[in-house]
Formats: structure tokens, sequence, C-alpha cells
């Protein structure tokens, strides 16, 4: 499957469930689209049985019609990778496996947005969507290493994520614990206001 079928799709993802920032909210874009979840601790409560299935059917996750169940052990961006993956397999109508991690990879951090985010290191990149520290360092190798290119469909992502309010391109949005501002666009913990205050008070 081409690329850029894989980045259209990522495209109406952001669109039918109204994405505005990362990281995604991996569980409501799967109740967008009527998929249900079980765990697969929640499926061994129910039958033990099930459980060892389960495990030997698939040690991530699988989707079966309309419901995806999935191991509950592993870590938090490894789920989501895995989630998305599957959504891959829904979304795009395929079994091939190379496609659905490409999905879940471009879906959970576009390139263009990765570029935009002028990130350099994989901590961040990871920090701000919600990604392993090696899927990171595969989303930067795309942009940096191999040159990467905008092409049509890019634009049209990013356009996606442009505020006509703000006058800006917002993909991440934190609040600062301090006076509950926005901060748009940073992984840093607190806004430049009340950080320039703080260095002022020592």
């Amino acid at each position: 499957m081409e690329l850029t079928q894989i980045k259209q799709a990522s495209l109406q993802v952001y669109t039918d469930c109204n994405v505005t920032a990362f990281p995604l909210s991996c569980v409501s874009i799967l109740n967008h689209y009527g998929l249900k979840l079980y765990s697969y601790t929640e499926l061994g409560f129910k039958n033990p049985e099930l459980y060892q299935i389960c495990r030997k059917y698939s040690k991530d996750a699988f989707l079966y019609g309309s419901v995806i169940c999935y191991n509950d052990e592993m870590s938090m961006e490894r789920t989501r990778f895995t989630l998305m993956h599957e959504l891959g397999h829904f979304i795009l109508h395929t079994d091939d496996e190379t496609a659905a991690n490409q999905f879940a990879s471009h879906l959970l951090a576009p390139r263009c947005i990765v570029e935009k985010s002028k990130l350099t290191n994989a901590d961040d990149v990871s920090a701000l969507f919600g990604i392993s520290r090696k899927a990171a360092f595969f989303a930067l190798d795309d942009v940096k290493s191999k040159g990467f290119e905008r092409i049509p469909i890019d634009e049209k992502i990013l356009e996606h994520f442009y505020s006509q309010d703000l006058q800006i391109y917002v993909y991440h949005v934190s609040e600062c614990p301090i006076c509950g501002s926005n901060i748009y666009n940073s992984i840093k913990d607190t806004c430049l206001q009340c950080k320039k205050l703080s260095i002022k008070s020592r």
C-alpha cells in the first residue's frame, strides 16, 4: 500500500474524530469508529482459558470484527501503538502488517508535524506525541536522516492543525500548573511568563 494512501487515511481519522492536538486520545478514536476494547486480563477474569487462547493467538493484540483484544501488560506507549495498529487494519481494510504499522506510526506522529515541531531528540518527540522512544527515533529518522520532503497530503495534514484564531499551527496543548494558561507546542511544564517570574524570584 502506498504511503500517500496511509497518510490520507490518517487525515481522515483526524477529521472524523476532530483531532486538534497530540498525543492522540486513542480510546476516543476507537469509540468513534464503534470498536470495542477488551484487555486480555479482563477476558481472563471471565474465562481463564480465553486468556491463554488470546496470548497464543497474539502476544500484543488482535482485531475480530469490531472488537479489539489487547495485552494490557505492555507499556502505555506500546499499547497506544498497538491499538492504532489494529485500527489500521480496520480503516485500511487490509491484513497487511506493514501497512498497519505504517498507519499507526504516521497517525500517532505525522512526519510533517514532527518536522514542524523542530524537535531534535527522541525523548522530546516521545513526550510530545505519546509514543515510545523507539517509535520516536524512527519518526525522527524519517524527517532528519532520510531527507523528508512534504507532499500534497502533508500540506493538508498541516492545514488541519492550523488555528485561524491563533494564527499558528497547534499540535500540542498543555496547561501551565501555575497560572492555568494554555501552553502551545511545547513540552515545557510551565509557561514562559511563569518561568520568567520564577527566575526573577530566586
